[in-house]
């Protein structure tokens, strides 16, 4: 067991793991000689996690795996309330990437993406403060609270645009982050931009609802926060009653503008929006089967004939 001054024991499979030891693992669960197996979801005196939170929070991909098929607890809860797959989230301490595959492992396995630390954390402020699109994709899909904020006031937008990550910013809006949402500060995620341009985004979102909620549209049972922010696809067939997208030459999509439904008054304003992307954010017919791109570049001129329609 590994000690210090403060006289706290790492037990040796805790230190195997984060050494990333797994045969040291793998002889430490096994009985020997009439010993008592060492328990794989034993917690260690300090923070009370157990050795899959230290394989983890180091990025060690095999011993991850080889805990996970020795029974590991993989929703285990230290005293912070965080689970493994939090640790792997918030912690980097590898340099090569291991913990991004660290997590999907942990999510392929059933890892609980709803978990909130005791601080009001989740993975999805840490991944979008570090703007990995494919794990904030993986994390939304496995049905992380988007909108949940942290004891400072901040969600993940909020992290998101103060970093200026376009592409974070527009997954996390299309999968329903309230962007008027404020702080303890009193600031809303646009109040932390940085950047010129991620302003737009914003801004555009804003009109959008704001004509909507003139409109009053909602009265149906989906209110235009849902429209406008849980599920951008929609946006588009109230404007033309119609499906009116489908995928072009893989990256880009076009509109097809139909002369119905009562709000194609929109159709110019919507269209327009969705062509400034460059077709780097792509809806395919289930709208979270979202495609973006961190580094999206934002381009006014992408529109035809000024309408922001084309075919």
């Amino acid at each position: 067991m590994q000690s210090n001054k403060n006289n706290y024991i790492k037990p040796p499979l805790h230190q195997a793991a984060e050494n990333n030891e797994v045969d040291v693992m793998r002889g430490l669960l096994k009985k020997e000689g009439g010993e008592e197996d060492v328990d794989v979801n034993a917690v260690e005196d300090r923070n009370k996690e157990t050795a899959l939170h230290f394989a983890a929070g180091f990025g060690h991909i095999e011993a991850v795996e080889f805990l996970l098929a020795a029974g590991a607890d993989i929703d285990a809860k230290n005293k912070y309330d965080e689970t493994p797959l939090y640790c792997a989230s918030r912690d980097h301490r590898d340099y090569q990437g291991h913990h991004m595959e660290v997590t999907k492992i942990l999510l392929n396995n059933g890892a609980d993406a709803k978990v909130v630390s005791k601080f009001g954390y989740t993975p999805l402020h840490w991944w979008a403060r570090r703007g990995h699109i494919d794990i904030i994709r993986d994390l939304l899909a496995a049905g992380v609270g988007v909108n949940v904020a942290n004891d400072y006031g901040d969600t993940a937008l909020h992290w998101a645009a103060k970093r200026s990550y376009r592409g974070v910013v527009m997954i996390l809006l299309v999968a329903g982050a309230d962007p008027s949402l404020m702080n303890k500060y009193s600031q809303t995620p646009i109040d932390l931009v940085q950047t010129p341009g991620i302003e737009e985004i914003f801004r555009d979102a804003g009109t959008i609802l704001q004509k909507m909620r003139e409109e009053e549209i909602g009265k149906s049972g989906i209110s235009p926060c849902d429209i406008i922010l849980a599920n951008e696809a929609n946006l588009i067939r109230y404007a033309h009653d119609a499906d009116v997208y489908q995928w072009l030459q893989g990256q880009f999509y076009y509109y097809d503008p139909l002369e119905q439904g009562p709000y194609g008054d929109y159709t110019e304003l919507i269209c327009s929006r969705y062509q400034t992307i460059n077709g780097r954010i792509c809806i395919a017919n289930d709208a979270s089967n979202v495609i973006a791109q961190p580094n999206t570049q934002l381009d006014a001129t992408q529109t035809a004939g000024g309408s922001g329609l084309s075919k």
